[in-house]
Order: structure tokens, then C-alpha cells, then sequence
């Protein structure tokens, strides 16, 4: 039922120009996810709740990215804690 919904999806963001790929598993994911960021690549996650359940954040350090606060409050929090 999931394939066959996410395959539906996946035509469609498609045929709307955008770039789509389904993952039957979260590994599957993750793994596909880190092929299209580059290791020097500046990542903006923006509060997204599906990258905190993929353990996206650790693994896009470990390869070396930089990452994009979320709010002006954590970019106020970087940058006093930078001085």
C-alpha cells in the first residue's frame, strides 16, 4: 500500500518538475538522501521532524556540512556563544 501510494507521489512531483525518489526503508532514505549533499555542502533543515527521525543531523556533520540554524533565536544563541 505504501509503495503504491508513494510511487503516485513520486509521478506526480515528477510531472510537476520536481525531483522525487521513493525509499521503501528509512536506510534507504538516509542512504539516498546523503548521495545528493555534497560533504562541503551548507544544509538548512528548518525544523523538518523527518530529519530528526532519519538521524540525518549526525550523519551530515560526520561528513563534514554545515548546518543552517532554525529559528533567529538558535542563530542568536550561535552567534553569542561565537564572540
Amino acid at each position: 500500500h505504501n509503495e503504491t501510494i508513494g510511487t503516485k507521489v513520486v509521478g506526480a512531483l515528477i510531472k510537476n518538475n520536481f525531483q522525487a525518489t521513493y525509499c521503501q526503508t528509512k536506510q534507504e532514505a538516509v542512504e539516498q538522501i546523503l548521495t545528493l549533499i555534497p560533504a562541503d555542502g551548507t544544509v538548512g533543515i528548518g525544523g523538518s521532524w523527518a530529519v530528526g527521525e532519519l538521524g540525518l543531523l549526525d550523519k551530515l556533520a560526520a561528513q563534514g556540512n554545515t548546518m543552517l540554524p532554525t529559528s533567529i533565536a538558535e542563530t542568536a544563541r550561535n552567534i553569542a556563544t561565537q564572540r
